[in-house]
Parts: structure tokens; sequence; C-alpha cells
């Protein structure tokens, strides 16, 4: 074990030298290596945005080289160029990947490809954005952000399409090398073929998500007004859920429920929730003036009825009772104190374990309140910082969930998850959670642009989102196809490798506190410099805006991946088999 140990230190201590140093060589502008005829590929990460009118350049690439974990998701991107020659129904042919021994594979059903698109031309349009980040490059464009539904391109001359591969590690796959041969086809025709290489690291995701995210959503709005579905046409309603969700769940995530208590049919959403696999969800029953302004007999009957509800269906264990949202006690303070005062102690009353805060600038005279009350904090993050941190890292050590919500208002300087930023934000956001020690993030929001129609979605995100196209983090699916009710984005794919981020640290942490209960000092000491050296990185200022490099994320990536592999080897998986909410 010592020698071991010892050459082990010597590998973390110079890779995260290398985090800090090494910058992966830019590529160059393409321009003169546009084919003149034809077709040239080129390949890119999953957190660079190719642009039709300025494409990230480089030379022709013969293979696309991606690392997962088992029970991981991984994406890259195969970029298409013509030169003076266009191509119909363009598709991609994807196999399965075969491992080095010829024994292993990861099967087609695995891997799928969607094209890029392409918003409406758009730009930043907050000043006080533009002033508090010092942007001076804010030209208005057609962003990379959709992934469309079609599985074929008629692609112009002179065009540029990426396109977005995505493969998943199933849980008992061996680790080692796979590949296989990705073939590019107009029509029946093969015209140009490129590699598929996948690493699968020996080591596996957790099951359920040591992080709790809630995807703020509005799917009543946006089933109506893009599905044309409402709870009236009740098996087309839960189809298109169903959908939704099981997407979310693969995105791990979770959402607010999308009925009353007392709707119909309550108990098959429930149903649904579950067999889908989202593990905790978001109940606001008895948030806002309906629940609030109520007299104290409604009130006590609505939380006993909501608690009794879960109780007898099994599912108290994932459920999150929202019960504050933006505690108001201005202007007339004593009057709107007696107020919360009851709401406190008929939840209290009626034994509801398990609350939440929505805290904003709003709530500043509600705190006290609060903190005899609240176990769960998710203030705006430009209040958690400025405002909250000292008190909610205190509620943190005494056993609280806590973390934070993002949207569009602040300073300007705050993380946004918006079409004009650079997606290196949300995974710099998901090592700033880890590196407070922070377990909860909301995302406003995922899909509130869509509650109101119109004919492209793909043009209605111009001037949303506060200064930066909008706030949503998917797209309705053109087609109205309600086994494919939406459409992912490059963003929400950047929060999900974010999120998967956070599992690597997750378990490196778990790792070298094995190491250190089995008395393997060295190796528990290089563990944790790796986590500490990453972790602070990228993770001690979110307003770091100059950590946009790709590189950066890629190789903290890599630097976590062989640290996890030599602490965890001939050791058992850190599985967390089961995220639930203990009470």
């Amino acid at each position: 074990m010592g020698s071991l140990a010892h050459r082990f230190l010597a590998t973390v201590c110079l890779a995260a030298l290398a985090l800090i140093t090494i910058r992966v060589e830019s590529p160059q502008p393409l321009g003169a290596e546009l084919p003149e005829k034809g077709l040239t590929i080129i390949t890119a990460n999953s957190l660079t945005k190719v642009f039709a009118d300025e494409p990230s350049g480089g030379k022709a690439a013969d293979m696309l080289e991606l690392s997962a974990a088992r029970n991981e998701y991984e994406a890259g991107q195969i970029v298409l160029i013509t030169g003076t020659k266009g191509f119909d129904t363009i598709s991609l042919e994807l196999s399965d990947l075969v491992h080095d021994n010829q024994k292993a594979t990861i099967t087609r059903h695995h891997l799928n490809y969607r094209f890029v698109g392409y918003t409406a031309p758009t730009r930043i349009t907050s000043a006080e954005i533009l002033t508090a980040r010092k942007i001076t490059d804010n030209k208005e464009r057609k962003y990379p952000d959709p992934l469309l539904a079609d599985s074929l391109v008629d692609l112009k001359a002179n065009t540029v399409q990426p396109v977005w591969v995505t493969v998943y590690v199933p849980a008992q796959t061996p680790a080692g090398n796979y590949a296989c041969t990705v073939n590019v086809k107009a029509g029946e025709q093969v015209i140009a073929k490129i590699a598929l290489k996948v690493h699968v690291w020996d080591f596996s995701l957790p099951e359920s998500t040591p992080l709790f995210v809630w995807y703020y959503s509005d799917f009543n709005a946006f089933a109506k007004n893009w599905l044309d579905v409402t709870p009236v046409e009740w098996d087309a309603y839960k189809t298109a859920f169903r959908h939704y969700v099981r997407e979310i769940a693969r995105h791990r995530g979770s959402i607010t429920l999308p009925l009353k208590y007392d709707a119909r049919g309550f108990e098959e959403i429930m149903e649904i929730l579950s067999e889908e696999g989202v593990e905790y969800w978001w109940v606001t029953w008895l948030w806002g003036s309906d629940y609030v302004d109520a007299d104290r007999a409604n009130q006590e009957r609505m939380a006993k009825h909501a608690l009794d509800y879960m109780k007898q269906k099994g599912l108290l264990d994932s459920t999150f009772f929202v019960t504050w949202d933006e505690p108001d006690l201005r202007p007339d303070q004593e009057a709107n104190r007696a107020k919360w005062k009851q709401h406190i102690s008929v939840l209290k009353e009626a034994g509801l374990p398990k609350r939440q805060a929505e805290m904003t600038w709003r709530c500043q005279t509600a705190t006290e309140l609060m903190e005899s009350y609240v176990n769960v904090w998710c203030p705006q993050f430009s209040y958690f910082d400025r405002i909250y941190y000292d008190f909610l890292q205190k509620r943190r050590k005494a056993g609280d969930i806590i973390g934070f919500y993002l949207t569009g208002s602040g300073t300007g300087q705050e993380p946004r998850h918006y079409i004009p930023f650079s997606l290196t934000e949300m995974r710099r956001l998901h090592y700033y959670l880890w590196h407070h020690g922070l377990t909860l993030c909301e995302f406003w929001a995922l899909d509130v642009t869509w509650r109101k129609k119109g004919l492209d979605p793909f043009s209605m995100v111009v001037g949303g989102g506060y200064g930066g196209g909008t706030d949503a983090l998917i797209y309705p699916n053109p087609r109205k196809d309600l086994t494919n009710p939406f459409l992912s984005s490059l963003r929400f794919e950047a929060i999900r490798d974010g999120i998967e981020d956070y599992c690597y640290l997750w378990i490196l942490d778990k790792l070298v506190a094995r190491a250190r209960d089995q008395e393997a000092k060295d190796l528990a000491e290089s563990g944790a410099k790796v986590l500490a050296d990453v972790s602070q990185r990228l993770g001690k200022n979110l307003r770091d805006h100059h950590l946009t490099d790709p590189a950066d994320y890629i190789e903290a990536r890599k630097v976590l991946a062989e640290t996890i592999v030599e602490l965890k080897r001939d050791g058992p998986e850190v599985y967390l088999l089961r995220k639930r909410i203990s009470y």
C-alpha cells in the first residue's frame, strides 16, 4: 500500500497542477479549410457552442472520443461542414460500441444523436448585465441551443451543422475502451465515416443523486398552449405528462406537481411520477394567498388532508411541502406577522414534517419567524451570498437542507442559464454548490416561457430572460408529439453534466473517508488534495466569469475520475442506493 500511495500522490499532485496550467490548444478558425465540395467533419466537446456564422473551427477529424462512468450520460458533437455541394436527407447510423476484448458491448439502444438547431437572432439586452460583466462582444446572432427531434436533415451548400451524440453507460458495463464506426449517410449512401470511442471508468455514479434539483415548471400551460391538451382530455394529458417527467428524471431533476390536491386523477399523476423514476416532488398546495388568507378551520382541513393523503399512499418520504413563497410582512408588519404565525401554528399542529422557504428580498423581516419552523432554505442566489450566507451556513451545520435558486434578477453578475451565456456557467455552478456544502438548487424555470402560444417556438426567445433570451430550459416540440413533448437544449444538457460533476465530487469524498477509516493515510490525503484543489479552483466564487474555457472542466472531470479509480481499486462501489428525504 505504501508504494502505491506514494506513486499515486505524485500522480494526483501532477494532475492537480495540470488542471491549473494546461489548456487544450484552441482550434484554428475555419475559412481556407472549408471544403470546396463534399463534406468535412470536425468534432467539438459538449461545452462548445458551434455557431453557423462563426463555426468552432479545426482540422478535419476522424474520431470523437468520450469518457464516462457507469450510469452516466456523456455527449460530444460531430460537426458536418459542406462546401459548394449540398446533401439531402442526411442521417447518422450508429452501431453497438464494442469493448477492446470483443466480449462486452454498449448496445445501440444506449446511443442517440440529435441535430442542433438555432434560435432566432438574440442578444443580451440588459444594461445591468452588460455593465456588471463588462461585456463588449454582444452582437445579435442565432444561437445553437434546441436539440431537434428530426432524424434527417437537408444540408445546403456552405452549411455548418453540429450533431449532438449522446452515450449512456448502463450500470453493469465493464470498464475499458469501447468503439464503433458512425456512418454519415445521404439517403442510403454512406458519404463519410467517423470513429466513436468511449472510455468507461471503473466506477458508477450513484443510482440517486446526492443533490436535490428542482426545475420550476408549469406543465399545464405548456400542455395547453403547445400540445393542445388539458386535464379534460385525461388520457392524452397523462401520456404527455408521463413522457415529460421521463425526460426530467433522465436529467436527474424533479418538478412541482401540476395539479391541485383535489384535482381529478391526482393519484394517477403520483403513480406516473414514481413509475418514471422521479425521486421526490415539490407540493405547493400550502403556499400563497389561497391558503394563507383562508380562515383557520379551512387551513387545518387542507393541511391535514394533504398530510394524510401522502402518508396513506406511502409518499411522504418523497415529498417537499413548499409552504412559504416570498413571505412579505410589509407594509403592515404586525398584522402580517400575526397571519404568518397562525400559518406556522396550523402546519405544526397538522404535523407536517418538512418545509421549504422560498426566501428572496421580500422576507428579510420574516427570517426570525421561519428559523423556528423551516428546515429547507432556498433563497435567490444574489441574496444567498450577499445577505443570507452566514445565517444559512449556520442552519446547514444544524442539519437543514440549504441551497438557492437561479433567476434573472440581481446585480447582473449572478450565474445565468440563458441562451447567450457560456455553457460552462452551469458546470461551474455545481462545483460551487459542492464547495459551499449545498445540497439544493432550483432553476427558474423549465418551461415558463411557453405560458403563451406562438407559431414558432424558436423565435419566441428574443428579449426574455431578463435580457438574455428565454429563461426556459426546454422547447416545445413543433410536431406536438405527446410521446416526445419537448426538445432538450444545450443548456439543459449542461446542467445534467454539472449534476454528474457533483456526483464525481461526492464519490471521491466518500472514498477519501473510506481510506481514512482503513488507515490508508497517504491515499486519503492524496484524494483529499485533489478534491480540495478542484473544488477550490472551480467552485469558490460563482462570479468567476473568466472561467469559461471548456478545457478547465474537461480536465477537472478527468482528474476526478482518475483519482476515484485509484481510491476505489480493490474496493466496492460507494453507491447511494436511494436518496430519500429523511424525516
